[in-house]
């Protein structure tokens, strides 16, 4: 099994909020998958860019109900696959510290068994 690349929580007013997460994004209107995933590496991931290799695509089609608008609807997906090449060097990248008794604004504890006070995990802040 390889790393999975994840957002743990964005900024709001200076603060950290939990948004534990997958990268994606929408298509904009006239845009192309291909398009779109590389604005996702421009925009939200551009200290790793040059050393992501895309390594595969998978597309697909769902019909199901819209949430928003309670009628049928057909939802286009594609996922990206990619990996950090072996040569690339990780930038010098502020890390976060992940401590057994940290909390988020929603007052839920992030605990972890094996991890000791203070203990570093490669979490790094983009």
């Amino acid at each position: 099994y390889g790393l999975v690349f994840a957002q743990l929580g964005k900024w709001v007013n200076g603060r950290a909020e939990p948004d534990c997460k997958l990268l994606g994004t929408k298509q904009r209107e006239g845009e192309s998958p291909t398009a779109a995933v590389h604005r996702i590496l421009r925009d939200e991931l551009a200290p790793l860019a040059e050393g992501i290799v895309l390594t595969g695509i998978e597309s697909g089609v769902e019909d199901k109900e819209s949430i928003k608008f309670t009628i049928p609807t057909k939802y286009i997906k594609t996922v990206y696959t990619g990996e950090l090449a072996e040569a690339y060097k990780m930038p010098d990248l502020p890390q976060a510290k992940i401590l057994m008794d940290a909390t988020w604004n929603t007052g839920q504890f992030l605990r972890r068994p094996s991890m000791k006070r203070g203990e570093i995990r490669d979490v790094y802040v983009l």
